[in-house]
């Protein structure tokens, strides 16, 4: 469910007004929690409801009292000292993902690829130049490395496909209900879908597969990766059965 805080408030601006002469209007949010169990009841399905972002007050009570899976994003997933949580930290009740379709793929972080374009639309942080975005990631590296393989020397920024099978079977490992990876991140894709915050000077949505999805698929690397997907799942799952 995009934007699940949208059950509960959206956010308007009169027409001709700035962001800042908005205001939240408030929506039924108990009315249209229930319908959306009740929908996803009748469909024998579950929700995931995105809650990335500050959450209106009571939402997130609600949504777990009904079942729902919240988000958890890898890029987001931090600990107090700023390192990315363990894989066991996850909250049963989640989806484990690589990325989401407005989140750099792996392999782009790893390379920086997205501060390219940070820099490129003049996007970088206020007082924060080129080389201390650089120093930032690589420091940012060694802490996700260190999260997802304790057992192998870090790979260079060059070098992403080892994070990204390890990233794979970081998310496969966690004990959440689903564990998602995009297709960006299983064809190990630098580009990400869509920038945030863009029209016109990023091509959102409009990049096109190297080839057909069947023989994308087919790829040795890619179905290396599916299947340890599968099998970590499964081992993941076992784990679980067995507490």
């Amino acid at each position: 469910m995009d934007h699940a805080f949208g059950l509960a408030r959206l956010w308007v601006i009169p027409e001709g007004g700035a962001t800042q002469d908005g205001a939240y209007l408030s929506y039924p949010f108990e009315d249209l929690i229930r319908l959306a169990t009740l929908e996803a009841h009748r469909a024998g399905a579950f929700i995931i409801a995105e809650d990335l972002g500050t959450a209106p007050h009571g939402f997130n009570g609600a949504v777990t009292a009904r079942q729902m899976l919240g988000m958890r994003v890898l890029w987001f997933e931090r600990a107090a000292d700023h390192g990315f949580i363990g894989a066991s930290d996850y909250e049963p009740l989640s989806a484990a993902m690589t990325g989401t379709h407005d989140t750099v793929t792996v392999a782009g972080w790893w390379r920086g690829r997205d501060l390219d374009w940070a820099e490129n639309l003049g996007r970088l942080p206020e007082g924060v130049t080129r080389t201390k975005a650089e120093a930032i990631r690589e420091w940012d590296r060694g802490l996700l490395w260190s999260t997802l393989d304790h057992t192998r020397p870090r790979p260079a920024p060059d070098d992403p496909v080892p994070v990204v099978d390890a990233a794979i079977a970081y998310v496969a490992r966690t004990p959440s209900a689903i564990a998602l990876v995009s297709l960006e991140d299983m064809l190990g894709d630098e580009e990400q879908p869509n920038l945030p915050g863009t029209v016109d000077v990023h091509p959102n949505w409009q990049r096109r597969c190297d080839a057909p999805l069947g023989d994308l698929l087919a790829d040795e690397q890619v179905r290396g990766r599916c299947i340890l997907l599968e099998e970590l799942r499964s081992e993941a799952s076992g784990s679980q059965d067995a507490d």
